[in-house]
């Protein structure tokens, strides 16, 4: 290759590189906060106990992680045309780990952040859920929580959901042993907002 060819070809990966560079701020797309409705019919997950909730626990203070994916889901009513997936991360603070504290509502605070798979691209929320209250369908047991959103999207709509842990037996039973119970499924459920 001579010495003009050389320096054409010099140029133009300088320009392609150059091009690149510039193209990728220009398309980067801003996440915006998603207003309106949404509201999922599916929802699985987990529930973990810190301690071991146990018949006649003990303990003065608790956490308790929350994790769901919710999926089935729909928009309304603001910007986001599609929410295909919401996955959600929180905790609570409690004062007891004895198994008779989880048939009774309670207003300790439930601090959840979610993301969404979304169209357009939304930001998180962070939501604050004040009542859960027990529940029986079936034989299973359920947990219903409300509260609202307190930043990012869908921002100040009250929010609702309601969790499926499966049969109440399985509860009594890892309740009455000597490990506790550690953790329940979300086997099915749903929420809105």
């Amino acid at each position: 290759m001579n010495l003009k060819k050389k320096l054409l070809a010099g140029v133009g990966v300088a320009t392609l590189a150059g091009m690149s560079v510039l193209a990728g701020p220009a398309f980067a797309v801003t996440p915006v906060n998603g207003t309106g409705n949404a509201s999922c019919s599916h929802l699985t997950g987990s529930i973990k106990f810190s301690p071991a909730y146990k018949n006649g626990g003990t303990a003065t203070s608790t956490t308790i992680t929350v994790k769901t994916t919710a999926t089935n889901c729909s928009a309304s009513g603001g910007n986001v045309t599609t929410i295909t997936k919401i996955q959600s991360k929180g905790s609570s603070h409690g004062t007891s780990n004895d198994c008779s504290s989880l048939t009774s509502p309670s207003s300790n605070p439930l601090t959840v952040t979610s993301k969404y798979k979304a169209t357009p691209k939304i930001n998180p929320s962070t939501t604050v859920f004040t009542s859960t209250t027990p529940g029986v369908s079936g034989s299973d047991a359920t947990f219903t929580v409300a509260g609202s959103n307190t930043a990012g999207s869908f921002n100040g709509n009250a929010v609702s959901a309601t969790a499926n842990v499966g049969p109440i037996a399985n509860i009594v039973s890892k309740c009455g042993s000597n490990g506790g119970l550690k953790s329940l499924k979300i086997v099915s459920g749903n929420l809105s907002s």
